[in-house]
Parts: C-alpha cells; sequence; structure tokens
C-alpha cells in the first residue's frame, strides 16, 4: 500500500442461503419483525435460470406431442372428420386458396439482376411439383390441411449433394415435438432440433430415416469423398417400423 493510502476491508454485498436472504431483506420484507408482514421469501436452493414458462421435468424425454396440452392432435383431426360444418368450411377455405393466381417476379421489377428471368423460370419450375411427385394444387392441399386443422404444418428440405433445395416434402406435424432448452426457449433448428415419433401400429411400414447433424468433414475424408462419390455425405439412423401387412400389399 503507497505512503498516506487508506486501508478499505472488501464486505460482499451478497451471499447464498436463507439466513442470507432474511439479513440482507429483512428490512423490505419484515421491517420491525412485524408480525403482519409479508414475510422474508424462501431462498431457491440453487441458481436457476429464467423460464419463459413452468415446463415439466423431462419434457424432451416425453414421446408424445401436445401430451400437457388440454386438446390433443387426435382430437382435432377427429373434429374435423366427424363434424360436418367444420369439415365444410375447411375444404372451402382450401378451394378459395387453391384457385389464386401466383406468380414468380424479381423484387426490384425496374432493375432487375441479369439472371432474374432465368432465376424466376427455374422457380417457377420447382414450384409446379414441389415434392417432385404431386402437382402444386395436391401438395398444397395437404399442407393445408395440417394448417387448418392442426395449426402445425410440417415441410423437410431435401437437398442434393451441392446443398442445393430439390424437394418440399409435406410430414404429419402430428407426429413432430419441438424441443426446448433449459429456459423453455424454442431455438433455431440448427441448436435445438426437433424430433418426430411415429407409433408402430399406425405408421407404414417403410423405413424411416432421420438425418444426423452433419460432422466436420477431414481432408483425407474430402478426397476420398472426390474419389468415390458414392459415399454418404452424413450419417444417417434408420429405424425399422413393422406391421402385419396383407399379401397384395407393396412395401419398398
Amino acid at each position: 500500500m503507497p505512503d498516506g493510502g487508506k486501508r478499505t476491508p472488501l464486505a460482499l454485498s451478497y451471499s447464498w442461503g436463507q439466513s442470507a436472504l432474511e439479513a440482507q431483506f429483512a428490512a423490505t420484507f419484515q421491517p420491525n419483525a412485524g408480525i403482519f408482514s409479508p414475510g422474508t421469501p424462501l431462498a431457491p436452493l440453487e441458481p436457476e435460470k429464467t423460464r419463459l414458462w413452468d415446463f415439466p421435468v423431462g419434457v424432451n424425454t416425453i414421446t408424445t406431442p401436445r401430451a400437457y396440452e388440454p386438446v390433443s392432435f387426435a382430437e382435432l383431426r377427429a373434429l374435423a372428420e366427424s363434424h360436418d360444418l367444420t369439415r365444410l368450411a375447411i375444404e372451402t377455405r382450401k378451394d378459395q386458396i387453391e384457385k389464386l393466381d401466383w406468380a414468380i417476379k424479381p423484387r426490384e421489377p425496374r432493375r432487375p439482376s441479369p439472371d432474374a428471368r432465368t432465376r424466376a423460370q427455374h422457380a417457377a419450375q420447382f414450384w409446379h411439383r414441389p415434392d417432385r411427385d404431386r402437382p402444386f394444387a395436391t401438395w398444397l392441399r395437404a399442407l393445408l390441411e395440417d394448417v387448418l386443422v392442426l395449426d402445425a404444418p410440417a415441410l423437410e428440405l431435401r437437398r442434393n449433394r451441392a446443398g442445393d433445395v430439390i424437394g418440399l416434402d409435406v410430414v404429419d406435424g402430428a407426429t413432430i415435438k419441438l424441443l426446448v432448452d433449459d429456459t423453455g426457449r424454442r431455438r433455431s433448428p440448427r441448436r435445438t432440433p426437433s424430433r418426430r415419433f411415429i407409433s408402430t401400429a399406425s405408421c407404414n411400414p417403410r423405413r424411416i430415416t432421420a438425418s444426423m447433424p452433419r460432422p466436420a468433414s477431414s481432408p483425407s475424408r474430402r478426397r476420398r469423398r472426390r474419389a468415390n462419390p458414392s459415399l454418404p455425405t452424413s450419417p444417417t439412423i434408420s429405424v425399422s417400423a413393422s406391421r402385419t401387412t396383407s399379401p397384395n400389399s407393396r412395401t419398398s
């Protein structure tokens, strides 16, 4: 300490525990030890982040989507199928949206980029059959079914080896469960993925593949991939779903 300095002891302003909480905030919660005061709250056992909502412990391990919702996906679909007025309203809205005309144009029509016309034609060709199987009208009606009945549409991006989108498949929204982090927030799909659960009693006996995050490729891996293009770009997990089928049914 330099000459003429003053030594000041440092005191902690806050410590953990019930006794420390009562000692620090006694004047706020229970002034003068009054019997009609609100009382000192209980100190939590350990620090915890602020949660957006009070989710159950282990909510990401529950295999049923909307398990803690008052109305399940099955009940919503049963209502849409059994109630005539609800089904008529859904089909009417699907017909109205299907009749709408659409076109792909550049964002700046006055100053379009040189390749704007080519890109617009390529995008329009893609949207004529988004899943490379069904025309746009049929594909749109399947997507609107989950929008209007479940309010949970889901699409799967199919990409080629170059990373370009080559298809948009309509996925059953009732089989998708969104995962949350320790604060109850739903992060972006790249950080906190969703999970799909399919019952073996009602699923198609086809093989279900779920892509895992692509690992960082090493130079040797890239050289092997260039030498053998048939190598997969990312590992996959295959889950086989079995069901008793009739001899006339086809499986792939």
